[in-house]
């Protein structure tokens, strides 16, 4: 049974993960004492994006009774080519999500996740987040934030890292002790001193 949600907050359809930190705090932005989970949600070019519009007016309204303009560092929805790490994501759009309660993180078939390992950048999620306004010295904005997230399906890193298992095949033997690495008669002090 699918529970109604209050207007600020949003289930998504499949988006792309990046930088996931929903296991373990990472520092809020480089620098910053305060430590949250977060995630940034990576929205293709092809997906609707009037459902995140909807619950951003629907934050201002509850938090201003007007809808206000943000723009730049106070609008958390930006075009990926805007930032010089996704800029090579043309076309897609990008939201920072973040909380300082750990998001509960589920499968396909909505069992709990425990392993950080299941989670990595580039893996396709759905997001559950609520989006909040704010007001303090440097204007108005708005952010979301991060209560939870769904693994859908695999995709390529986004860090071109190849997992493990890829790269090594499995070693026989009984399991004791590894054996001595090769040596080598002369040569490599020469080049590597």
């Amino acid at each position: 049974m699918a529970v109604v949600l209050p207007d600020t907050e949003i289930v998504t359809d499949p988006c792309r993960v990046a930088y996931p930190a929903v296991f373990d705090k990472k520092p809020k932005f480089q620098g910053s004492p305060v430590e949250v989970y977060s995630a940034v949600i990576l929205i293709p070019p092809e997906m609707d994006l009037s459902p995140f519009h909807a619950v951003m007016k629907a934050a201002m309204l509850k938090q201003w009774n007007k809808l206000v303009k943000v723009e730049g560092r106070s609008n958390p929805l930006r075009k990926c080519e805007e930032t010089p790490s996704l800029a090579n994501l043309a076309g897609w759009h990008a939201i920072n999500a973040s909380h300082q309660v750990q998001p509960q993180v589920v499968d396909q078939r909505a069992q709990e996740v425990f392993q950080s390992d299941r989670l990595y950048g580039g893996m396709w999620c759905r997001f559950h987040l609520r989006c909040w306004a704010w007001d303090n010295k440097f204007g108005k904005g708005l952010s979301f934030q991060l209560n939870s997230l769904q693994l859908i399906k695999d995709d390529a890193r986004l860090d071109g890292r190849v997992a493990a298992k890829n790269i090594f095949a499995p070693v026989a033997g009984d399991g004791g002790a590894l054996a001595d690495a090769p040596t080598t008669e002369g040569g490599d002090e020469e080049l590597f001193g």
